[in-house]
């Protein structure tokens, strides 16, 4: 039996609510709420395949940067460093002792690991990812618009965007800024009609999407302007599906099961993605720069999502977030603020 306190992650911590039960930690050796090993073992079997264990004096031949002179991590130090999730007041020795419990005196006591997209088979992949992407940008823009003979991967697009699938609840509250030198009226705080849409980071011409921000701070920001505008508060009539572009964090390793391993090996591909939908467009080109992000935004309305969510490009911490909605009647104006021009 293993203390429920030794960890922490929100999954476990909802899988020890089930669980627990008190009993003599193998560990501490004191009586508390303990989770049973076998139970662990199930989640903990899918993160081992993320690590390698190798002999140092390998270590140049197995993988970049590998060094005889490093010491490595081993792998419970490996699993922290890049999930946390074991208590950070804990000593190695606490999670040395989980692993020792787990899988006994295996091949992973004896080496260091390194983890198994850091090898260069998968660096040249994500290389080849990054080039075909970029060849993906340039023939969207300046050669073939509608039938791109460089048509992407959509089977494993829509894979990783299944891994950041959310859901937001009906009742939530987002903002919507328009430039205005008096209030405006709540009906005329919505998406523009669509003789009247130009393109966006998302829509293109013609097809209006609802922009809004979570908070009124970055809302402002986005419509470019220290002139005085109108700021709606905007509420969610239903539970709607989006896409989480707004990181690449992980919350907890186990909520992905065995595709845990799929998911890393993606997220320098999630990266590329969220970095072309939070980048600023350039003036002058941005009909042209937004035509990816917009292909990229059917796609996802393509496979029945409601939105994206994403961080402004004048994001100065991770609150100042973005929310586009496919639909625009998902969420209603329910009062309309008057803001004076920014000193």
């Amino acid at each position: 039996m293993i203390s429920i306190y030794l960890f922490d992650d929100p999954f476990l911590d909802d899988l020890f609510k089930k669980e627990a039960v008190f009993n003599i930690c193998d560990i501490s050796g004191r009586t508390e709420e303990c989770i049973d090993e076998n139970i662990l073992l199930e989640y903990f079997d899918n993160l081992l395949p993320l690590y390698i264990p190798y002999h140092r004096e390998a270590a140049s031949a197995v993988f970049e940067g590998g060094s005889s002179l490093d010491d490595g991590s081993m792998v419970w130090e490996a699993i922290e460093q890049d999930f946390g999730v074991f208590n950070p007041t804990n000593d190695q020795s606490d999670n040395e002792a989980i692993f020792e419990i787990l899988y006994g005196k295996s091949e992973y006591f004896d080496n260091p690991v390194y983890k198994y997209h850091e090898s260069y088979e998968t660096d040249d992949i994500r290389s080849y990812e990054y080039e075909y992407w970029e060849a993906f940008k340039q023939e969207i823009r300046h050669e073939n618009r509608f039938f791109p003979k460089n048509t992407l991967d959509f089977s494993k697009f829509e894979e990783l965007i299944e891994y950041r699938k959310m859901q937001i609840n009906k009742g939530e509250y987002f903002y919507r800024a328009r430039k205005s030198s008096t209030l405006l009226d709540s009906d005329q705080m919505g998406a523009p009609p669509k003789e009247l849409s130009t393109e966006g980071r998302a829509n293109p011409r013609g097809i209006p999407y609802l922009y809004l921000g979570k908070n009124e701070k970055i809302c402002r920001k986005e419509i470019k302007t220290q002139s005085s505008c109108s700021i709606g508060l905007f509420e969610l009539t239903q539970n709607i599906k989006v896409v989480d572009f707004s990181n690449h964090y992980i919350t907890s390793p186990f909520y992905f099961g065995n595709k845990i391993s799929s998911y890393v090996g993606s997220i320098e591909i999630l990266k590329m993605y969220i970095n072309e939908m939070s980048k600023p467009a350039d003036p002058d080109h941005a009909y042209l720069d937004y035509l990816p992000t917009q292909y990229i935004c059917e796609r996802m309305k393509k496979s029945d999502y409601d939105g994206i969510l994403f961080k402004s490009s004048f994001a100065q911490n991770n609150s100042d977030l973005n929310l586009t909605l496919f639909k625009t009647d998902v969420a209603i104006c329910k009062s309309v603020s008057f803001h004076s021009a920014i000193e």
